[in-house]
């Protein structure tokens, strides 16, 4: 999609949700003309989002650093449980 339609699309929001892919920049803060109250990180980090311009707009910028570390560490636990009954190996000798 091409800025400018984002741009366009962000403008009528309050809240804008991001990944880490995402970056939201000083020109969104501008386009969205204080409109914009709240970024959400989906996830660690807030390095892609310009905190000074979000300071200087009155947007809070949060995110969410421990919400998936449940998840990450079962997930861990089944790839080295999968690794130690030699998981990939069966299956592959199944499918053949």
């Amino acid at each position: 999609m091409p800025l400018d339609n984002l741009y366009t699309k962000i403008s009528v929001y309050d809240a804008l949700i991001v990944r880490s892919g995402t970056k939201v920049t000083r020109q969104v803060f501008e386009v969205t003309k204080r409109q914009l109250k709240l970024v959400g990180r989906a996830g660690v980090g807030i390095d892609n989002v310009d905190l000074t311009a979000a300071t200087e707009f009155g947007c809070l910028v949060v995110n969410a650093p421990i919400a998936n570390t449940i998840g990450v560490v079962e997930h861990g636990i089944a790839l080295l449980a999968a690794i130690a009954r030699s998981v990939a190996q069966a299956y592959a000798s199944i499918k053949a």
